[in-house]
């Protein structure tokens, strides 16, 4: 699994506060994401941003900051869920097809 498990989608800047080369520069990427859950990222990567922008010391911050949204498109839904994870707990051994493989 990985590139061929899906696409990139679209890259746009979300927060706009200026020069990138001016600025600290914040990309949101989503694994594990179909082309029919696109909405539930724009929503998800919003609640991020929303929440973001009220925490120490972003909220401070805030104006020195530009934030870039990249939707990628995976094959299928969500990460993988190794049998034994590294903190001795149990999953399912679920794999997913997805652009960046994550687990």
């Amino acid at each position: 699994m990985g590139v061929t498990d899906g696409y990139i989608n679209s890259f746009e800047k979300i927060i706009d506060n200026g020069d990138p080369k001016d600025r600290w520069n914040l990309v949101i990427m989503g694994d594990g994401y179909r082309l029919i859950d696109g909405s539930s990222f724009r929503k998800e990567v919003q609640e991020f941003v929303d929440e973001l922008k009220v925490t120490k010391p972003f909220d401070e911050l805030w104006h020195t900051i530009n934030i870039y949204k990249i939707t990628v498109i995976s094959t299928d839904f969500g990460p993988d869920d190794p049998l034994t994870c590294g903190d001795g707990s149990i999953g399912t051994g679920s794999t997913s097809a997805t652009y960046f493989d994550s687990t």
